[in-house]
């Protein structure tokens, strides 16, 4: 169970905006305040009436959203720092692990072109399990990055 930025962000936003609405609650408890201090109080009485409504409805969402953003946040980090602790071979078998490789280049004194190529170096080779000589795709991402997969082609 890992963390993903976005369920995150969206967890915490959405709490973000019920927090707010919790908070409107103490306007209304001023005005209700404001109107008793005056006098007025059928008009404090109707507001502390509202206010208890409207913060009866916004708390139920609140402990909703809440719980949502716990089980997003603290939840998630729990799992992740218990496996890393009491299982760590199924911790680092579930991490995406990301390699930043420099393009090389050799210009070739046969045809005076310019080749490039990567080393890839052996940790990644552990890790995917690739050898000399595998058939390797090369999908681009669109963003300036590839993202490298071992062909199922058969050799």
């Amino acid at each position: 169970m890992t963390l993903n930025y976005r369920d995150v962000w969206d967890s915490m936003n959405s709490l973000e905006s019920v927090v707010s609405k919790v908070c409107s609650a103490r306007e209304i408890l001023n005005s209700a305040i404001e109107a008793l201090e005056s006098g007025n109080r059928e008009k404090a009485e109707t507001l502390m009436y509202a206010t208890d409504e409207f913060l009866q409805y916004y708390l139920k969402d609140f402990d909703e959203k809440f719980k949502v953003a716990w089980k997003e946040t603290v939840t998630k980090l729990k799992y992740q720092e218990y496996d890393a602790v009491y299982n760590p071979e199924e911790y680092e078998k579930d991490k995406v692990k990301r390699w930043v490789l420099p393009v090389q280049e050799i210009e070739n004194g046969d045809t005076m072109e310019t080749e490039y190529f990567i080393n890839l170096p052996d940790d990644l080779l552990d890790q995917t399990g690739w050898k000399e000589n595998d058939d390797l795709n090369w999908d681009d991402n669109g963003d300036g990055t590839f993202t490298l997969t071992k062909s199922t082609k058969l050799q």
